[in-house]
């Protein structure tokens, strides 16, 4: 019994997006939007540290939810769906880690939706792309939703285009408000795009203990902020720790969390970061079963059940931690607690372990804290069990 974050696997996600950007059908009838749909929300929750490509996703929702209420018809939002299901499938399969790439990406993405509002507002005007205007939207029988006369302040009839324009913002709005924290800084985002300030909500009113209370927390943080010395080192229970480095940072984890390293060819590697996890079948051969080689409650699984399972690649998160996969990695570490398994890609992995004698409690992100090794050095220490329940994978044996 095994327990998954998304119902469908990313490729196959990702495959489904290949298959409606070459489709030469343009109608879009409600299994395949259902099968979009739900490769969508399997995305999001895969890129859900990418914040460009979580707006990207986000935009292409809200035009996929309108399309449907058009009855897949539309060609116009049809096309800017297709365009945004192609970058997304370009940053996806792009292991180049190009400062500025993604928000770039969805610029030039965004200014296609503006130009997309504009075509719906005036489909007889050509749009500011030297390309012949799009045709126009059949009218809808009835209209979804109910305009602000700021909004429009003409009659709104039923096939009036500017209701489809407001039709088409609204679920964008919703949809950025389901997003929760992500939908946030999409929103400063969209802002940005467009050069104006986002509008925030205003503070509800505090009362006087609650005033106080954040005045004392602020006064803490300019304390904590003024102080420049380290947090004092405690004596520890002496742990053994391994060390890795990942994306040019050299970090450690408890030798007991990790399950088995093992180095892979460059191709198979590639492969493995362009889908963001690991096929334990690239680990086992012939005359070298996994199953005893794993240091972990994997090893209680049959070496067939074994092959089949694909562990997800984690990405440490903190200050100054890069959020995507080591381009430079040629080595996959099986971490494990208890029924939790992950990946890390790193691109060195010390060959013998380390003792930590002293240990000085410095939370950032995924990093617990300092550790201090018995010759003096110093070395960040993983929390790997919040790793592992954030984006591990849980799995009960029989």
């Amino acid at each position: 019994m095994q327990k998954a974050q998304n119902h469908i696997p990313v490729e196959e996600a990702i495959k489904r997006l290949k298959a409606e950007v070459i489709a030469q059908d343009w109608r879009l009838s409600p299994k395949r939007a259902d099968s979009l749909e739900e490769a969508f929300q399997c995305l999001r929750q895969h890129f859900k540290t990418r914040k460009a490509i979580q707006a990207m996703l986000i935009m292409a929702g809200s035009v996929l939810e309108h399309i449907r209420r058009r009855n897949g018809k539309p060609p116009e939002t049809i096309d800017f769906l297709k365009e945004a299901m192609a970058h997304i499938v370009s940053l996806y399969e792009d292991l180049d880690d190009e400062p500025g790439r993604e928000k770039s990406v969805f610029d030039t993405l965004f200014r296609r939706f503006q130009d997309l509002k504009q075509r719906l507002k005036n489909p007889g005007q050509a749009g500011n792309k030297p390309c012949a205007p799009f045709p126009a939207l059949e009218p809808e029988e009835q209209p979804q939703a109910k305009l602000s006369p700021a909004a429009s302040p003409r009659r709104q009839e039923p096939d009036d285009e500017s209701v489809q324009v407001e039709l088409l913002i609204t679920e964008l709005q919703k949809a950025l408000e389901k997003a929760g924290e992500a939908g946030s800084a999409i929103k400063i985002m969209l802002a940005e795009a467009l050069n104006t300030e986002p509008a925030r909500e205003p503070a509800p009113p505090r009362s006087l203990k609650a005033e106080a209370e954040a005045a004392a927390a602020e006064n803490s943080k300019i304390t904590r902020a003024t102080s420049l010395s380290p947090p004092p080192a405690e004596p520890c229970p002496a742990t053994d720790l391994r060390e890795l480095v990942i994306n040019g940072t050299r970090l450690a984890l408890p030798t007991e969390c990790v399950a088995l390293s093992q180095e892979l060819k460059p191709l198979i590697m590639r492969r493995c970061l362009s889908q963001n996890q690991l096929p334990l079948k690239y680990l086992s051969g012939f005359m070298r079963k996994l199953a005893p080689r794993l240091n972990s409650r994997l090893s209680e699984l049959k070496e067939r059940k074994l092959k089949k399972l694909a562990l997800p690649l984690i990405i440490p998160r903190g200050l100054e931690l890069s959020a995507r996969p080591d381009k430079e990695a040629s080595t996959f570490m099986i971490i494990s607690h208890e029924n939790w398994h992950g990946v890390l890609a790193c691109s060195e992995v010390s060959p013998a372990d380390c003792l930590m004698t002293r240990f000085a409690k410095q939370r950032n992100g995924d990093i617990a804290g300092i550790g201090y090794i018995d010759d003096e050095r110093q070395v960040l220490v993983l929390d790997v069990l919040q790793i592992l329940k954030r984006e591990g994978f849980l799995l009960l044996a029989d």
